[in-house]
C-alpha cells in the first residue's frame, strides 16, 4: 500500500543509499569470498530498498530498509567485536563508525515516518462539525 512521502521517508532513503555506498567501499579492502558475497548482496538490496522508498513509500520498502539496516548492523559489530568467518577483527575506524551509526539512523527515521503517516491518516479522516 503505497503512502505519502514524508520528510523522514526521503531521509530514510539517503540514510539506506549512504550504507549502501559504505558497502561497497570495503569492497576495496580484502575481505573472504563469502564476505564480497553478503556485502554485494546487501548493497544492492540497500540501493534497491532505498529507490523503493523513495518512489512507492510502501510496507515492502520500510521492511526491505529494515533488514538492510539490521544485515548491516549485526555484520559490522560482529566484524569490530569477534571477526567475521575467516578473518581477523576489524579496528573501529570511521568507515566502521559510520556502518553503526547509519542503520541506527535508518530505525529511528522509520520510526518517525510511521508516526507521521499515522497523523497523517488522523487528519484526513478527522471529521469537522459540518459534515
Amino acid at each position: 500500500m503505497k503512502r505519502t512521502s514524508t520528510w523522514a521517508s526521503r531521509l530514510t532513503a539517503l540514510s539506506t543509499t549512504a550504507i549502501a555506498l559504505l558497502l561497497l567501499q570495503r569492497l576495496t579492502h580484502p575481505l573472504t569470498s563469502s564476505s564480497v558475497v553478503l556485502v554485494v548482496a546487501i548493497a544492492v538490496a540497500g540501493i534497491g530498498a532505498a529507490v523503493k522508498m523513495t518512489l512507492h513509500n510502501c510496507f515492502e520498502s520500510h521492511l526491505m530498509v529494515s533488514l538492510v539496516a539490521g544485515a548491516t548492523l549485526v555484520g559490522t559489530l560482529l566484524s569490530v567485536t569477534l571477526g567475521l568467518p575467516g578473518a581477523e577483527r576489524a579496528d573501529l575506524g570511521p568507515v566502521h563508525g559510520a556502518l553503526i551509526a547509519l542503520p541506527v539512523v535508518a530505525l529511528g527515521l522509520q520510526n518517525a515516518d510511521a508516526r507521521l503517516q499515522r497523523r497523517l491518516r488522523g487528519e484526513r479522516s478527522r471529521r469537522t462539525y459540518a459534515s
